[in-house]
């Protein structure tokens, strides 16, 4: 594995994770840039959510987001919360 790559979309008014995307890139592969998977998610969640409601991206260490555990996201610090 050349890149492990997680960015989260979230609702800046509330933190909520909406969706993750990640993106691992094997030898031979395009790793691609934090812009392109950020441009990629948001567009995607856009598509998906069909609503107003305002939404960011947060780029994360893939080891530092857990399955199982409840997180949100602090819009002000931009930084990743266990709430459990």
């Amino acid at each position: 594995m050349v890149s492990d790559q997680l960015c989260l979309i979230y609702d800046t008014e509330s933190g909520a994770i909406l969706q993750h995307h990640r993106a691992v890139t094997f030898e031979g592969g395009k790793t691609p840039s934090t812009d392109e998977m950020a441009e990629f998610a948001l567009e995607h969640a856009r598509r998906r959510l069909q609503d107003n409601r305002t939404i960011d991206v947060l780029h994360v260490n893939p080891t530092a987001f857990q399955r199982g555990r409840r997180y949100r996201v602090d819009h002000k610090k931009k930084a990743l919360i266990s709430d459990t």
